[in-house]
């Protein structure tokens, strides 16, 4: 009865927990019975509080996407970590344009480097 509730109230507007219930409460969760333990989510989410002032802000937060994705694959799926969940977690970090920021001059230096003396075996002034 709980979905059938949270579907009209999504259907009539934005109310996330409502979306939240539906989702959790869906025919492909598993069964009750099963024994769940977060002993890995904890694990997971007391790596990230005591690497929290050492870690960058890009691998804090693959962590902590880390530590969501094993939560979830727990209480959704039961099991200890689902890997699609992991994958579209960790699709959403700013990866490639962080990479760029540090590594975009470094890497022109090094490309302007090996480029400049083969230009000048071609007989280019460079």
């Amino acid at each position: 009865m709980p979905c059938v509730l949270a579907t009209l109230r999504m259907s009539v507007g934005v109310f996330l927990p409502c979306r939240l219930l539906c989702y959790l409460c869906s025919a492909e969760s598993p069964p009750l019975t099963i024994e769940r333990s977060l002993t890995l989510p904890a694990l997971v989410i007391l790596l990230y509080v005591v690497t929290y002032p050492v870690f960058p802000p890009l691998a804090r937060a693959g962590l902590a996407f880390t530590a969501i994705a094993v939560t979830v694959s727990v209480v959704r799926f039961g099991k200890p970590l689902h890997p699609g969940v992991l994958g579209l977690l960790w699709l959403s970090l700013p990866l490639v344009p962080s990479l760029q920021f540090y590594l975009g001059y470094p890497l022109r230096l090094l490309v302007a480097a090996v480029a400049a003396p083969i230009l000048r075996l071609g007989g280019f002034a460079v």
